[in-house]
């Protein structure tokens, strides 16, 4: 059931950024969903090494941490395709 949660959360995440950054990338969902974990990942570790919370918990701060994460990641993808 976690694993169900984190690919929906995961994907929504990766949605919010794309369209935060108006990534116009063409991958699809199942990269969308790799970046929302990808970039949850990055937001857990931050908010971990910042504020000493567990990696996996469910706030507010998490959710904004994974939504910057996961921009980052966007801002960078973009970066390498037009070099």
């Amino acid at each position: 059931m976690e694993y169900i949660l984190i690919t929906i959360v995961g994907g929504t995440i990766g949605l919010i950024a794309t369209l935060i950054m108006k990534a116009d990338l063409h991958q699809g969902l199942v990269f969308n969903l790799g970046l929302g974990i990808l970039g949850a990942t990055i937001g857990a570790l931050s908010m971990g090494t910042i504020d000493h919370v567990p990696l996996i918990t469910v706030s507010s701060t998490s959710l904004i941490a994974s939504v910057l994460g996961a921009s980052i990641l966007i801002g960078m993808i973009k970066e390498f395709q037009r070099a």
